[in-house]
């Protein structure tokens, strides 16, 4: 367990800087370039500062060789009226007339917050990106660079773009980079629907992937959106990258470029580049597609599957079980009567079941409790700080800043401190059904049981399923061959 938990840790370490002088995406140079143009003032829309980046950004664009095109826009804002929304974009032809490739992110903030990580670190992706591409060979696919306004006040730019501009109907697929945090690995935490040809295309490139499609369905699940949204709504597809450190400085005077954890970065924009690279490379047949589950392994590679095959999977689990189960019934064991399908084998399924639902009930009572006494506390801050941003005098709320940045995460502690005790004690209750049962026929219980549930889990949630995919699995695999090496009885006793 020790060296499992040491190369997991491993993997989820983010990738140390390159020097400026790289060949390929370099932290530091991205990001000295995204602070000369973003600045170090809040960017609210329609500010100054936000004006004034907009400008600086051009600029950059044309620097490098680009003819950059500004799309304008009047729109109403909830509690703010008419504000006006500057979306910045670039073209990047490809050697073959194929649907581009969009690399996405805002350059917008929220008032009272520089947006060093959100998104300072997306516009340092796409600006370095953009040098990348005047020194690379053409790209396969046409490249569209778009830098949006308005995001932080309901995805404006994004829309703004996807609904009114021509190069929206030209699109294979999205990249989008935004951030809650400046620290961590960057994480692939959201994916279109019928995903498999673009996991398909990046997984032989990203050489350190963090990303599953555990995140993904529990994404889709919340009301929250990024401009990945406004294209997915299309019915285009593509995939979301963040970094989710230091959530603390999320959307508070503390996100400044200085406080930005440039492996972080370095990790975030190796991803954006290699999925790129990948996407570019996408044959014209690609979609449609089936849906994909997915999982990185160790941060290393990426394992990928068609959605239907985790119930196959999960059913010839089962039926692993249960052959195994009555294999041994029939031939292996000589002093027990009645077959597999005994009172014990049903004491086991029903131990499997216990064991579940305290689990799931233990931590959803913790969340509801701690949600009730608002023991997170930042949840309630950075509430404050975007309806702040909207609010028409934009003035910042200092004390919302404080709460987000100090408040201590007891809430959070609490929580991961349960979700780990809760397993082991929810274990411990459920084993006193097993108490002078069968060893055979507990485990057999046991994982009949546990296969069921994520057979019915790749019906209504393929990704959540996919977690306990390779262990419901690897359990029927094991028993047949621990009982072949060790015999039934010491096999069943030792992994029940």
């Amino acid at each position: 367990m020790m060296v499992i938990w040491v190369v997991s840790w491993q993997g989820l370490q983010p990738t140390p800087p390159k020097a400026a002088d790289s060949s390929g995406f370099s932290a530091i140079r991205a990001l000295t370039a995204a602070r000369f143009v973003l600045g170090e003032q809040p960017r609210p829309v329609a500010s100054a500062a936000n004006i004034a980046a907009v400008a600086r950004l051009k600029e950059y664009f044309v620097s490098l060789g680009y003819a950059p095109q500004e799309q304008i826009a009047t729109v109403k804002v909830p509690g703010r009226g008419e504000v006006t929304l500057r979306n910045i974009f670039i073209r990047k032809e490809g050697r073959q007339q194929l649907p581009a490739i969009l690399l996405v992110s805002h350059h917008d903030s929220v008032a009272g917050s520089p947006g060093g990580s959100d998104n300072g670190m997306g516009v340092a992706v796409c600006l370095d990106v953009a040098r990348m591409l005047t020194l690379q060979e053409t790209p396969e696919r046409p490249v569209i660079i778009l830098v949006t306004d308005g995001e932080e006040v309901g995805l404006l730019g994004a829309k703004l773009f996807a609904q009114n501009h021509a190069w929206a109907n030209d699109i294979g697929a999205v990249i989008n980079i935004d951030n809650r945090g400046g620290d961590g690995p960057a994480q692939l935490f959201e994916t279109g629907p019928n995903d498999l040809a673009l996991i398909d295309a990046i997984a032989p490139h990203i050489t350190h992937p963090v990303m599953g499609s555990f995140f993904v369905e529990v994404y889709w699940r919340m009301p929250n959106g990024t401009d990945l949204t406004a294209f997915l709504e299309r019915g285009q597809t593509g995939i979301n990258i963040a970094c989710t450190g230091a959530i603390a400085r999320y959307h508070t005077s503390a996100d400044t470029f200085s406080v930005v954890n440039l492996a972080a970065l370095q990790h975030e924009g190796d991803m954006a580049t290699q999925a790129l690279s990948g996407l570019c490379a996408m044959p014209a047949d690609a979609f449609p597609s089936d849906s994909a589950v997915f999982i990185d392994v160790f941060g290393r590679f990426i394992v990928a599957w068609p959605a239907r095959s985790g119930v196959v999977l999960s059913f010839a689990a089962l039926l692993g079980v249960v052959g195994f189960g009555t294999h041994v019934a029939r031939n292996q064991v000589k002093n027990e009567s009645g077959g597999l399908f005994t009172r014990d084998y049903f004491k086991g399924a029903l131990a499997a079941v216990v064991a579940l639902l305290a689990t799931i009930a233990l931590v959803m009572a913790t969340s509801w409790i701690m949600e009730r006494a608002n023991l997170f506390g930042r949840n309630y801050a950075t509430g404050l700080l975007a309806q702040q941003s909207m609010a028409k005098d934009a003035k910042p709320n200092w004390a919302a800043q404080f709460a987000a940045a100090y408040w201590p995460p007891y809430g959070i502690l609490l929580y991961v401190f349960l979700a780990v005790i809760c397993i082991p004690v929810s274990w411990l209750t459920a084993n006193r059904l097993l108490r002078g049962n069968s060893p055979w026929k507990s485990w057999c219980g046991i994982w009949s049981a546990m296969a069921i549930f994520n057979l019915v889990l790749s019906l209504i949630a393929p990704g959540v399923g996919a977690i306990l995919l390779p262990i419901v699995v690897g359990a029927g695999c094991a028993a047949w061959l621990g009982a072949s090496f060790f015999g039934v009885q010491s096999f069943a006793t030792v992994f029940l």
